[in-house]
């Protein structure tokens, strides 16, 4: 493991590169590899992890569901066979948490009255998550409702689970953005954090702010969610706007309709 350095990585990235690799490609490949060093340290395997240059991507557009597509995907999820799948979408809109934290939640995370989720493992590390009101009072609805609650929220399913929680919900969601008349090849999981996120962009939110809502490691992570619709950049010019703008006219400011000097009466001096 000692072998591994910075150098080494960099002959790695030329290496995939020369191979015709994409660099989105290269930089999953070298999460991976962050994940795993990480884990090595955590271990005692690796006294430091060695540095790890992402390469440059083409920033993509962000997809995001307009109110009324997602209004028709929690409409859906609530016809779906799987009871859990409403819960699912439900906490995924209103908070914008990732798929694997979602499934995660224990009962014994949630401060219902303070209204917050306690996120034990994130990607960027324990952090608290907080939700709506209205969220609120439907994860206590529903943990009243249970006559006996499992410790988790999604509760593995089958006689030899890996893990004590279902570690995915993908053909339940897809079946609900098939019942909402979406396609599934763009609506994701992944799209409600980016619906959740970019509202609280559009909503002025400062940036700071959105990150403690989002758990993003970096706000230049959260950078990328301003590229915001057209009709919202024209609301946020208003600001910039002036009314008096419209008294100026090229006859007032062209030289020729300008006073001379001379016939300027300079104002009488109080001694």
């Amino acid at each position: 493991m000692t072998q591994i350095d910075d150098k080494l990585i960099a002959k790695y990235v030329m290496h995939r590169q020369s191979d015709g690799m994409a660099n989105s490609s290269i930089n999953r490949e070298l999460s991976t590899l962050s994940h795993f060093l990480n884990c090595c340290v955590d271990w005692g395997q690796l006294n430091k992890r060695p540095k790890i240059d992402k390469c440059p991507e083409t920033p993509k557009k962000i997809e995001v569901l307009d109110r009324q597509e997602q209004a028709r995907l929690l409409k859906a999820a609530i016809h779906d066979q799987d009871p859990l799948s409403y819960l699912f979408v439900a906490i995924a809109a209103a908070t914008g948490m990732r798929h694997s934290e979602i499934l995660r939640i224990q009962w014994n995370d949630i401060d219902f009255s303070n209204r917050r989720i306690f996120i034990g493992k994130a990607k960027a590390g324990q952090r608290t998550q907080p939700i709506t009101q209205s969220l609120s009072k439907m994860l206590k609805a529903e943990f009243d409702s249970l006559e006996t609650p499992a410790k988790y929220l999604f509760p593995a399913q089958g006689k030899h689970p890996k893990q004590p929680y279902r570690t995915t919900m993908a053909s339940q969601f897809r079946r609900c953005v098939a019942r909402a008349g979406l396609d599934p090849k763009v609506v994701t999981p992944h799209i409600l954090r980016h619906t959740a996120i970019t509202r609280l962009v559009e909503a002025n939110v400062d940036l700071p702010t959105i990150q403690k809502v989002s758990g993003h490691k970096t706000l230049g992570m959260v950078l990328r969610y301003t590229q915001l619709s057209d009709e919202h950049v024209d609301e946020s010019m208003s600001v910039l706007d002036d009314d008096s703008l419209g008294v100026i006219t090229p006859e007032l400011h062209n030289d020729s309709a300008r006073a001379p000097l001379a016939d300027v009466q300079k104002p009488e001096i109080i001694q």
